[in-house]
């Protein structure tokens, strides 16, 4: 039976699941690399656009293959990436640039497009309790540092297929197979980029971040966006908005911004979110710090959520099999 599959059969609500560093850290959960996910350049090719009467460079992506020193050459000529060894795309942000520029009027041509995709990560449940994977979960390891792409609930003894998307430029390890946890939740503002995302924009959002907080790109992972100097005092700030305590009835936490409800995380059900408190609280100080950084908020507020009534008129994604939602301002 399909992961998938095993999914929609399992009942509702589990009355003792694991979360996945609790799972990772005992042995009960492997996530690899399935086949080569590093980037390369295949082809480069010019065409002649009637339209704007210009010569057009395209590029030709793929998951896999050899590239030629006589093909590295030509797309150095033609165009400006910075590419690691054997032309493994090492900038986050190149592909979106190319993305927007390499064909008329910014569409995307079709031999990009698989690029714009999430990867796919295979993931074995070991032990006898369904284990629970939120979006945004940061992976380290395997060929490059991933962010889970959706909630899932991997069920007992199964094994399937999710998706993840990059959220690191320039390492590369192409035997290293096994992920792990990254010990830390994106904040939430990565993960709306989540919604119906696209590598392409995705690399472009994590890039500009890590610039504007004093990280080196493109060699860098969104996973040391929380470590950056430039960030410190403001994560300082965002600490002091902490509620004190949270009260053993929350379901959830909310970030408001300039009294503003911005972003929220709630459960049907108070252990859930017990559960995972200490790596949200952690993510919406991440958040608090970058909005505080970026001059777009004089006041922050953290606070515990007592009820979804006034987050319900926020956009929100799909509330997973432990009734987690993660809600949002568009």
């Amino acid at each position: 039976m399909g992961f998938e599959s095993l999914v929609q059969t399992t009942p509702g609500m589990f009355t003792r699941v694991l979360g996945m560093a609790e799972a990772l850290e005992l042995d009960l959960l492997k996530i690899q690399e399935i086949g080569s996910s590093v980037p390369r350049i295949d082809e480069v090719a010019t065409y002649l656009d009637v339209d704007s009467g210009e010569v057009v460079t395209s590029v030709e992506v793929s998951l896999g293959g050899e590239i030629s020193s006589e093909l590295q050459s030509e797309f150095l000529r033609r165009t400006t990436p910075k590419l690691g060894s054997k032309g493994v795309i090492s900038d986050l942000s190149s592909m979106a640039q190319y993305a927007r520029s390499l064909m008329p009027g910014g569409r995307i041509s079709d031999r990009l497009r698989n690029l714009s995709r999430a990867f796919k990560l295979r993931v074995s449940n070991l032990g006898e309790q369904p284990i629970v994977i939120m979006m945004g979960e940061l992976l380290s390891g395997g060929y490059v540092d991933r962010v889970i792409a959706a909630d899932i609930v991997v069920p007992p003894s199964a094994s399937g297929v999710i998706e993840a998307f990059c959220v690191e430029g320039g390492r590369v390890a192409d035997d290293q197979r096994e992920l792990t946890d990254a010990a830390q939740l994106a904040a939430p503002s990565l993960r709306r980029k989540l919604v119906g995302g696209n590598q392409l924009p995705l690399w472009a959002f994590i890039a500009e971040q890590l610039k504007s907080v004093g990280v080196p790109t493109p060699r860098a992972s969104y996973c040391q966006l929380s470590e950056a100097p430039g960030l410190h005092a403001h994560l300082e700030e965002a600490r002091a908005a902490l509620p004190e305590s949270w009260p053993d009835h929350a379901l959830g936490v909310a970030l408001r911004i300039d009294g503003e409800l911005v972003y929220a995380d709630a459960f049907r059900d108070p252990a859930c979110f017990q559960r995972s408190q200490v790596r949200l609280a952690a993510s919406y100080v991440l958040e608090a710090a970058l909005q505080l950084h970026a001059g777009a908020a004089g006041h922050v507020a953290i606070e515990p959520l007592a009820d979804t009534i006034e987050v319900s008129v926020l956009d929100r994604t799909p509330a997973n099999q432990c009734g987690h939602t993660f809600f949002f301002r568009t």
